[in-house]
């Protein structure tokens, strides 16, 4: 692709961390395609546990990114960074921001019996009235106990969990723990209409609620390109990243479906 050198547009870059790749396409302000390429990601699998390691989907973001930043185009003419991503992962990160286990992925229902047990603490149609949704195994709620009791010493280490893949990009970049009101609806932790999570359900299983990430929509930005980031990604220091949305709410909004009915 030519040099965009002297080319007055504006440039939105966006990024899908899947399941199967990261894709990274940069858009025009006018709408159009610039840029777009894919890069694909392993998931590790041992028995029925699904896992993938975030350093992978951060990694693949620098290397499109710095494809993409190759082409020419002024970064001051970067209008901000916005994200999708695979929804109801466990994502553990340090005091750092980095990872410090594999994800458990939204696939993986390792926490079956946890998920028995904080359904019978709480109460089924509680849950399913407060969050929407069917509690079971694959949960990140449920999750957080199977690790509190299966891997402690992973337990004792976390700073904040994340539960879109986007999440683990969007606190590299910017050093924010956060994620969105769609991604945390499958968390099995949010109320759905107080659009909070539920921190007395943590706290009842004997996990610290501080954990938790803020809670965001998807057009609100989060923060801005850090020094470190800059230096990892290309971006400019101070570019907005914002908080994007989980991958089957970005798909329900692509199909043209806006409002209920």
């Amino acid at each position: 692709m030519n040099k965009m050198k002297g080319i007055s547009m504006k440039f939105v870059v966006t990024f899908d961390i899947g399941t199967t790749a990261v894709k990274g396409v940069l858009v025009s302000s006018e709408g159009k395609i610039v840029y777009s390429k894919s890069k694909e990601i392993t998931t590790i699998f041992d028995k029925n546990f699904k896992e993938q390691n975030p350093d992978d989907w951060y990694n693949s973001f620098c290397e499109i990114s710095g494809e993409m930043l190759a082409l020419g185009i002024n970064k001051e003419d970067i209008l901000g960074i916005i994200m999708s991503g695979q929804m109801q992962d466990l994502i553990m990160v340090d005091k750092y921001g980095r990872s410090i286990d594999n994800a458990i992925l939204y696939s993986d229902g390792r926490a079956s019996k946890e998920a028995d047990f904080i359904s019978n603490l709480i109460g089924v149609e509680e849950i399913r009235k407060s969050t929407g949704n069917n509690f079971d195994g694959t949960m990140p709620f449920a999750k957080l106990l199977w690790l509190k009791n299966n891997k402690p010493n992973i337990c004792s280490k976390i700073n904040s969990i994340l539960i879109s893949s986007k999440d683990y990009c969007i606190a590299r970049l910017t050093g924010k723990y956060a994620t969105d009101l769609t991604s945390a609806s499958t968390s099995g932790m949010m109320d759905i209409r107080k659009k909070e999570f539920n921190t007395s359900w943590l706290n009842k299983v004997g996990i610290n609620s501080d954990f938790l990430p803020n809670l965001y929509s998807p057009a609100e930005v989060v923060g801005e390109v850090t020094e470190e980031a800059s230096q990892e990604s290309g971006y400019n220091v101070g570019t907005k990243v914002y908080a994007g949305i989980g991958d089957a709410g970005a798909t329900t909004l692509a199909s043209g479906i806006k409002y209920s009915g």
